[in-house]
Parts: C-alpha cells; structure tokens; sequence
C-alpha cells in the first residue's frame, strides 16, 4: 500500500492531521495553522510562489518541501487548493493517491469571466469539498445549496491585532497591499493616488511589495500592527478580494476603515456606524473631513469596529468550523475507500 494512503486513521484521533497545500496567503494560511495539524506546503506551486517571512513569519506546524520529497512523505490525510490553477493539479494528486481535496478559495471569479465560462467550469465538480469566505462568494462561484460546498468566516487574532495605548497621536492614512500599481485592475490604485490628489492636506503610508522598490512591505507582523495603530485611517480600494485581510485587521486594531464595496463588504462594514463605503475620491474627501473633525464620531467607530471583528471573526469559531470539516471529510473518505 502507497504511503500516502490514510486507511487506518483513526476518525476521532487524537494526534494531528498532516495536510498536503501550497503557499498562498501568509496571512489566512496562518491563521489556520493554528488548528495546530502539521501543514506540508509543496514548493513548486503552480503560481511559482513560496512562504514569505515578510507577510507573515511561518509557523512551525507548516514546512515547505520539495514534490519530490513530498511524494515520498508518509501518512498525508488530506490536500488542500487554494487556486483554480492549484485545484487542477491537486486533483491529479487526489484521484493518484486516493486522497481527499478541499479547495479553499479567497477571491471572487475574475471579472471578465463570460457566463458561458461560470457555467462550464462547475468548480464544485473539481474537489471532494469547496471552502469559501463567505456566503456571497459562495453565491458568485455558483457552488450555493450543494452539499460538498462549506463557508467558513475569516479569523483575526484580535488579542493581537488590537489597539495599542502608547502610540501616540494618529497621524498618517495607512494602505497595505502587495504590488499596488502592478495590480492596479485588481486593487485599483489609480482611485487611491486620486484620494492623495483630493486631499494633499494628510499624510499617508504604503506598506507593501513592489517590483521596483517604491514601497516596502513592513518587516514582520509586529511592525504591521504597529502601523496599523498608529494611523488615523486605513484606506482599502479593492473590491474583487471578498474581504481583504487588511481591512479586518485594521478594523481589530479598532482603526476607522474606509472601503470600495462589494457583497461582502456592505454586510461586514455598516456605513457611518463601524466604518465607511465610498466609491469615489470626493466621497473619501467628505469622509475623511468627517473623521478628522469630529472625534466623538471617531471614536465610535473605532470601537464599533473592533467589536466587530471580535463578535464576528476569532479564531476559536473559525478553528472548530475547520475542525468539524476536516472530520466530516476523513469521515466520509474512509468509509468510501474501505
């Protein structure tokens, strides 16, 4: 029998699974490691990507490894896609060894996606299980009301992205993402160096990679949250992302929230109640005049946003969702292949 087979695993085991994925989202991938299973992330992934320290410091209970040294691993339980590229290849894998595959997606479909393409990529066909952020996501992939297709919320550590006391006065509007401009169809930059236009009387900061070295991402997660209490506001211009990590960390840290919109984000944000929604560079202005003038309202909103996250997105809900769904799957597997 093929070492990768976990025919005699127990279902109600007491030791950790060992699951099989790609580097992807430091952030999500990391918090999902504190389910506290052993994670092999194989280092040829089809986006050519692997762990970087920057965006988040890789905990121990996830290794990287070669394919090679990955097909000679013993006793793996499950594989994990976090990409349509990535489903596709680790499908291959799932039906070679007999293993169970949950693709895991973080993203709306590409918009220029025709209906005839929707119709015909049946995602939900391509892995045993479909994990999504949200309902609305799980809506727009066409997976709603099918059985093997799972929404689990987002968590955020918000014992540690929260506020700190000895920062000091907010100054600086904050952004963070990773190749701004590059990505400028995807997270629109354009709309942000047009708020910067509208309202030259703030200052602002940049954190995150970029090819020619314009802007620096912070130098770990410390840093981060240290940003992210320092500032007055955090900006985000993204839609396509269901619900950017950003936005729910800086809202943690119980900083006011400025976001473009889409399904998701006009559930999470309340507008002039826990953060705000805005379209245009004018109505940034408007907002942003608000914020800096009336700190009663500011504070509201501070508070109002970090309750939120805590109410609504901790990692003890997010872990026993993973959990009740990494048991359902080992379930259902072992009594197929028995």
């Amino acid at each position: 029998m093929h070492n990768f087979t976990s025919l005699f695993r127990a279902i109600n085991r007491k030791d950790k699974l060992r699951i099989g994925s790609f580097s992807t989202h430091e952030a999500i991938q990391a918090e999902i490691a504190k389910t506290g299973h052993q994670f092999i992330h194989i280092k040829e992934s089809p986006e050519n990507k692997q762990w970087n320290d920057e965006y988040r410091k890789r905990p121990r209970n996830i290794i990287e490894i070669s394919f090679d040294q990955f097909k000679s691993s013993s006793g793996v339980d499950i594989l994990i896609s976090n990409t349509i590229s990535q489903q596709q290849f680790m499908g291959q894998l799932a039906k070679a060894f007999n293993l169970p595959h949950i693709t895991f997606l973080y993203c709306y479909h590409p918009e220029n996606w025709s209906n005839y393409t929707m119709e015909n990529i049946k995602v939900y066909e391509k892995s045993d299980y479909m994990v999504f952020l949200t309902e609305d996501q799980r809506k727009e992939w066409r997976c709603e009301g099918r059985d093997n297709c799972f929404v689990i919320n987002h968590a955020i550590d918000n014992e540690f992205f929260k506020p700190r006391e000895d920062n000091g006065v907010k100054t600086h509007i904050l952004t963070v993402a990773n190749f701004y401009k590059e990505r400028n169809s995807e997270l629109n930059y354009t709309l942000y160096e047009e708020i910067k236009q509208k309202c030259p009387q703030y200052s602002y900061l940049h954190l995150g990679s970029s090819s020619n070295g314009e802007y620096k991402p912070a130098k770990d997660v410390n840093e981060l949250v240290d940003s992210y209490t320092k500032s007055k506001v955090f900006i985000n211009t993204c839609h396509r992302s269901v619900i950017p990590t950003t936005v729910l960390e800086a809202m943690s840290c119980g900083v006011p929230v400025l976001s473009t919109s889409n399904p998701t984000l006009e559930k999470l944000i309340k507008h002039g109640e826990n953060g705000y929604l805005f379209s245009t560079a004018e109505e940034a202005e408007e907002i942003l005049n608000i914020l800096h003038s009336d700190e009663e309202n500011y504070k509201k909103i501070s508070e109002n946003a970090r309750q939120t996250i805590i109410n609504q997105y901790n990692i003890e809900k997010s872990n026993a969702a993973w959990n009740e769904l990494f048991n359902k799957v080992l379930i259902k597997h072992e009594k197929r292949i028995f």
